[in-house]
């Protein structure tokens, strides 16, 4: 199997008045038809994890490459087009699971 995402050092920092890090240094692979969970406590990042893998965001550092191609230069058209043919997501919202 390829590789269809992968980030190197993949951080985003909100530019708050006092920085917020929703992300660090997150370096993956993820191979085509492979199927991956991100899971952990409330506030780890999980959710801004997946909006940069998935191209709704853009990260502060780090490169974030997919089916070969690196996302930073693709303009929101070419970045809905990656989406539309490239990326799946299921999300699960936590009110939906018993506490």
């Amino acid at each position: 199997m390829s590789v269809l995402i992968e980030t190197r050092k993949l951080t985003r920092v909100l530019p708050e008045t006092v920085p917020v890090t929703l992300v660090k240094d997150i370096t993956l692979a993820i191979n085509e038809r492979e199927f991956v969970a991100v899971t952990g406590p409330s506030g780890s990042g999980k959710s801004s994890l997946l909006y940069l893998l998935g191209l709704l965001d853009r990260p502060t550092a780090g490169t974030l490459t997919i089916g070969g191609r690196e996302a930073q230069p693709m303009n929101e058209r070419e970045r809905a087009r990656t989406r539309l043919s490239m990326l799946g997501f299921v999300f699960q919202f936590h009110f939906l699971l018993p506490e």
